[in-house]
């Protein structure tokens, strides 16, 4: 049995090491994905590398400055965790903020939770929503029912008639033009739908 485990074990690594050198020169060339994927890879201990934060967010900033929206979200998480870079709110709202307008549902999700809680920008009730709206468009969200419930009473009509109307006009950079969003009831408005 041991010997199997040997034997499968050095095959394994032998895979993962054409991977990460298959990776490391695509990357090398350029490409975005592959610099995201490498960056993960740093960052997770995959493929056969050492886990090493800093060389992890030199892949992720290589990709997310050709625009790569993943590589842009996961930059703004090391920024806002202080892995691999020191610590910076503001610069993990710089970056879930370039991938938010680019679609990215998690980024969106992200940057409610921070507008509504005042994390690395002032805190902003209606930015919040906005954000939250579109990231529920595509089945995520930041923050609880009971929080949009109360920021659903804090804004005024015409503050919620402008959220429709931002997030109908939303068009992301690079990405597909999403459809805006309506509620369902007075009571349930969270549940987001496609506008007609």
């Amino acid at each position: 049995m041991k010997l199997l485990k040997r034997l499968i074990g050095s095959k394994q690594a032998k895979v993962n090491c054409e991977l990460s050198d298959d990776l490391r020169a695509s990357a090398e060339k350029g490409d975005a994905s592959s610099q995201n994927d490498l960056g993960k890879a740093f960052f997770l201990g995959t493929f056969g590398l050492t886990k090493d934060e800093a060389e992890a967010v030199k892949w992720y900033r290589k990709a997310a400055e050709q625009n790569h929206a993943d590589a842009q979200y996961n930059l703004g998480w090391r920024y806002a965790e202080g892995r691999g870079v020191p610590k910076d709110e503001a610069e993990a709202v710089k970056w879930f903020c370039k991938a938010a307008e680019q679609n990215h549902a998690d980024a969106q999700a992200r940057l409610s939770q921070c507008y509504y809680n005042g994390i690395g920008v002032p805190k902003d009730l209606f930015e919040a929503y906005k954000w939250e709206s579109l990231a529920r468009v595509k089945g995520r969200h930041g923050l609880s029912g009971p929080i949009i419930d109360q920021m659903e009473k804090q804004l005024t009509p015409e503050q919620f008639a402008l959220v429709q109307r931002l997030c109908r006009a939303f068009k992301p950079r690079g990405g597909p033009d999403p459809r805006g969003i309506s509620w369902e009831g007075k009571n349930d408005r969270r549940k987001a739908i496609p506008c007609v």
